[in-house]
């Protein structure tokens, strides 16, 4: 298994984004907003690892195509540190305008105040097939051992994936991006499952 090394997320979340600077964002986050916006993903995390999911959120984008929902980039506004009505509700709606969550993991998850919420909301609203698991590790090939209910949903992992064409000839892909279905106690029965998005 291969997840998104620590080093990975902080290099991308601190160099600037591939294809459109600091303003252009600041003004595609307002005109989301506006229209409500339909996210393939909602980045559930931490705030303390602000860098770290900068950087899943731009792989994700930039590396799949992905639309991904993360609160303190579209809404610089929210107190992060304070549980309100307010803030709960902007984040509830972004949860039903996403089709999938991804619960990014690492040593400061366990003391979000936001994350279980997210969490339960979403497995309650959309189902535990729409939940998966990101373990930030500080090396790949690291294994992952979480809060005991993270067992309960896929992981999202990289894979190297190759193509083969009808001729028989195949060429290696990118190393891909999947989510790994297996409940702990059986992992050799993996599953690959397509990354979340579901356009249309």
């Amino acid at each position: 298994m291969a997840f998104i090394t620590l080093g990975e997320a902080r290099r991308r979340g601190m160099t600037p984004p591939q294809t459109t600077s600091a303003r252009v964002l600041k003004e595609e986050a307002g005109t989301l907003r506006k229209s409500a916006a339909r996210y393939d993903i909602f980045l559930s995390h931490s705030f303390s690892d602000a860098t770290l999911v900068l950087g899943v959120k731009r792989i994700l984008e930039e590396d799949g195509g992905l639309r991904v929902f993360v609160d303190w980039v579209e809404y610089p506004e929210l107190d992060r540190s304070r549980v309100t009505a307010e803030t709960a509700a902007i984040i509830r709606a972004a949860m039903e305008n996403s089709n999938s969550m991804i619960f990014t993991t690492s040593e400061t998850s366990p003391s979000s105040k936001w994350m279980p919420w997210e969490l339960g909301f979403f497995d309650g609203k959309r189902g535990s097939d729409k939940v998966a698991v990101l373990p930030l590790v500080e090396t790949e090939g690291k294994e992952f051992k979480g809060q005991e209910y993270l067992a309960l949903y896929g992981q999202v992992e990289r894979h190297d994936l190759r193509l083969t064409k009808s001729d028989g000839s195949s060429r290696q892909l990118p190393r891909a991006l999947a989510v790994v279905s297996s409940p702990r106690s059986a992992r050799e029965s993996y599953t690959l499952v397509p990354m979340f998005a579901s356009r249309g």
